[in-house]
């Protein structure tokens, strides 16, 4: 991790609480404590760079992709020279890659949507990295055509869904519109409370549930609900603990798996949160 990106975690965060709604439904697992500055000095300082991976990750993604062929292929090619791009904090070419993924993917929609060059997976990343080539404003208006979108389409997509309202409301406290913030949350936790009888879901829940509660705790920071805060960025990050213990399963069964440093970067910022 590089203090560029526990930077970029922390603008995006999708900060969640522990005593809400969502959180109650949840396996309920002892979280670390709370972190001092000390332990955030010593974060930083542990990083140590990859230099193989680096070097892996940069042919990865100058790599010539096919501008003819299968859209499959093509949104498959462009979407992982995207993620490369992402892994090295090149934002500007992650963000041109995905928009050239996504030109592919809407042709080739059979595609599982969870993996690479998944449609809603690249549509999902592509509004998010709006945040940070173009701003929340440009992020927002993406997130909120694809809520609709998702609404509309008869591919159930119940972590994409969520995850697009989630970013509504982070972007909705940063514009200082509470209310719309309030609003979205609660829409999130009546969301949240249909999926949980679900039982296929169930090893999805924590990844959703830290997720509300991270946007819990930010709204609750804002206002200056500071204790109410702490919870929520307390069970933020036990659910996330949680979610990176179920990973490997998630992927085993073909539901949506983060990478873990993606993960782990989620929960650190979450910690950064609860120190600050």
């Amino acid at each position: 991790m590089t203090c560029r990106s526990l930077a970029a975690a922390l603008v995006a965060t999708v900060a969640l609480l522990m005593q809400g709604p969502a959180a109650a439904q949840v396996r309920d697992l002892p979280a670390q404590p709370p972190p001092t500055v000390a332990d955030l000095v010593l974060l930083l300082q542990s990083y140590a760079p990859n230099r193989e991976r680096i070097v892996r990750l940069r042919a990865e993604m100058n790599a010539p992709a096919a501008t003819t062929g299968d859209p499959a292929q093509l949104a498959i090619a462009w979407h992982q020279k995207a993620i490369a791009a992402q892994e090295l904090q090149e934002l500007d070419n992650a963000a041109d890659f995905l928009e050239k993924a996504l030109v592919h993917a809407r042709l080739a929609r059979n595609v599982n949507p969870n993996q690479v060059g998944g449609y809603f997976r690249i549509r999902s990343e592509y509004a998010h990295s709006l945040l940070y080539t173009r701003g929340t404003a440009a992020s927002m208006d993406s997130f909120q055509a694809f809520a609709r979108e998702l609404e509309g389409s008869r591919q159930p997509a119940p972590g994409y869904v969520l995850g697009a309202y989630v970013a509504i409301a982070n972007h909705y406290i940063h514009f200082g519109d509470m209310q719309s913030a309030r609003d979205t949350l609660a829409r999130l936790d009546a969301y949240f409370k249909t999926l949980s009888a679900r039982p296929p879901l169930v090893l999805v829940l924590s990844h959703f549930s830290q997720q509300i509660e991270g946007v819990r705790g930010f709204l609750f920071s804002q206002e200056g609900r500071f204790a109410d805060a702490q919870n929520a960025y307390l069970a933020a990050i036990r659910q996330q603990e949680t979610s990176m213990a179920d990973n490997t399963v998630r992927a085993s069964l073909g539901l949506y798996a983060p990478p873990l440093d993606q993960l782990q970067r989620a929960n650190d910022s979450h910690r950064i949160l609860l120190a600050h």
